[in-house]
């Protein structure tokens, strides 16, 4: 019996590195693939890539992301231990200090990962929300870095994300900091 697996399954599976950024901006969703093992010793294998599929999964999560419930609920759960943690941080409190005290209420005078209210409050739907609005194809950037063949490269691009819809751009916090 074979057991599909969903696109992120198929990254760890494979030893590959996904990673999501929200920070102020830019929003970044990154893959970490290399041809070689950096060591480049002979007995190992966990970073040679065998086939072009990385770039189709990558295609998968960043244009259509499952984003399931249960993410949410491990990352609030991860979220709030975080902030409870931050509480007998002498440099977390006066970071947060500071920044409240030089940009006030607004955007950059809060925490990147929120207060225990924000958390708490957040939705599937709010998450789900935020990412069709932030992750179209006129609010993105495609960087590509390494040894690779940038004809191929170029066209594999163009094959996976060419006939992605652009959408409204997303609002930006245009309040100076």
């Amino acid at each position: 019996m074979k057991i599909a697996l969903s696109p992120l399954e198929k990254f760890r599976a494979a030893g590959k590195f996904l990673d999501c950024t929200f920070n102020k901006r830019p929003l970044t969703v990154s893959i970490e693939v290399t041809k070689r093992c950096n060591a480049r010793c002979d007995f190992c294998d966990y970073w040679k890539i065998t086939d072009r599929d990385e770039l189709t999964d990558f295609t998968d999560v960043v244009r259509r992301p499952a984003l399931p419930d249960s993410a949410l609920e491990r990352v609030r759960s991860e979220r709030l231990m975080e902030l409870l943690q931050q509480r007998e941080e002498p440099a977390a409190i006066a970071g947060k200090r500071f920044s409240n005290l030089l940009y006030g209420a607004g955007t950059y005078g809060n925490s990147i990962i929120g207060n225990p209210g924000s958390v708490s409050r957040l939705t599937i739907d709010d998450v789900r929300r935020f990412y069709q609005q932030n992750f179209v194809p006129n609010n993105t950037a495609m960087i590509i870095a390494g040894d690779v063949v940038a004809s191929r490269v170029v066209a594999d691009i163009a094959r996976l994300f060419g006939d992605w819809k652009r959408a409204a751009a997303p609002e930006n916090d245009t309040r100076c900091p």
